[in-house]
C-alpha cells in the first residue's frame, strides 16, 4: 500500500499520537518532508522505530534536528568542576 505521509501537514504530523508514530511503515518514514519531520514532538520521538530511522536521509535528519531545537529552552550553563591532583590542575 502506498503512504498517505505526503498528504499530511506538518500541523496533522504533530497530533498524531505515540502508537500512530510507532506503527509507521519504513516507506512512511521515507517520505516525510522536512516540514514533517520537523514538526514531530518531543514525546513522539522516542516512538519512532530504528527501521523508521534507517531510512531517514540527511535533510530529513537536518531538519529533525533544527525542528528540535527550536523547541527546547536553553538550559543555563553550569559551572565547571576542576579536578586537581597532586602534580596540579
Amino acid at each position: 500500500m502506498a503512504t498517505l505521509i505526503p498528504n499530511f501537514t506538518p500541523a496533522q504530523i504533530a497530533v498524531m499520537s505515540t502508537a500512530q508514530i510507532a506503527a509507521l511503515s519504513t516507506e512512511d518514514w521515507a517520505a516525510f518532508s522536512g516540514a514533517q519531520i520537523a514538526a514531530l514532538t518531543t514525546a513522539q520521538i522516542p516512538a519512532i522505530a530504528l527501521a523508521g530511522l534507517r531510512v531517514l536521509g540527511a535533510p530529513q535528519i537536518a531538519a529533525f534536528e533544527a525542528g528540535q531545537h527550536r523547541r527546547h529552552t536553553p538550559v543555563p550553563a553550569q559551572p565547571q568542576l576542576q579536578v586537581h591532583t597532586a602534580a596540579g590542575p
